[in-house]
């Protein structure tokens, strides 16, 4: 009881306090304003994005940072992602570097784009700066399938292979495209990439 007391006092105390600001900006907002000196405003600067190829070098992992740009700028421009990557123990540039990242990005509706990542990107010949990149890309869209079709496959032949409720289409010699109604005017769709 007697902490409940006092975080009664301390929100009625925060009440006068917030209620005496509301009252003094009132009261400035009502005067008359006088030329103030131009003084410059300082703002906080947004906080820095670490892309995939600075997290893998943090972690140890410092070739094929040309493939890890390549798949932040092409996969998650203007996302916020977390990820949990994993790196052989020894022989850390050698082994592959794999992650799971979980992104999203906001559309110029206001919706959020939902996708899970999984990406893995070995080195092939370290002497030459050669790498393999593998990533499978899982996206959610609240439109109907033919609408997402139109806007990632539009003129993509359909792949030869056979699958129940999906349709795969080859994008690029290397690159496919799954699509997958999930419900009334909505869709899953899957991108598969490998690049050697």
């Amino acid at each position: 009881m007697r902490s409940f007391q006092c975080l009664g006092k301390h929100l009625l105390a925060t009440g006068a306090v917030l209620t005496g600001l509301t009252l003094s900006l009132c009261c400035v907002a009502q005067t008359p304003a006088s030329p103030q000196p131009n003084h410059a405003i300082t703002t906080k600067n947004p906080p820095l994005k670490v892309g995939l190829a600075a997290f893998a070098k943090s972690r140890g992992f410092s070739v094929c940072s040309r493939e890890l740009d390549a798949l932040d700028q092409n996969l998650f421009l203007d996302s916020d992602y977390s990820l949990r990557a994993f790196l052989a123990e020894t022989n850390v540039n050698t082994r592959p570097f794999s992650a799971l990242i979980d992104s999203r990005k906001t559309t110029p509706q206001g919706n959020y784009v939902r996708a899970l990542t999984n990406i893995v990107i070995t080195p092939a010949d370290t002497k030459a700066g050669k790498c393999t990149v593998m990533y499978e890309q899982t996206l959610y869209h609240d439109q109907h399938c033919d609408t997402v079709r139109l806007q990632m496959a539009a003129f993509a032949p359909e792949s030869g292979t056979n699958s129940y409720g999906a349709i795969t289409f080859d994008l690029l010699r290397n690159m496919t495209l799954t699509i997958i109604p999930v419900g009334s005017g909505q869709c899953v769709t899957v991108v598969k990439e490998v690049a050697y």
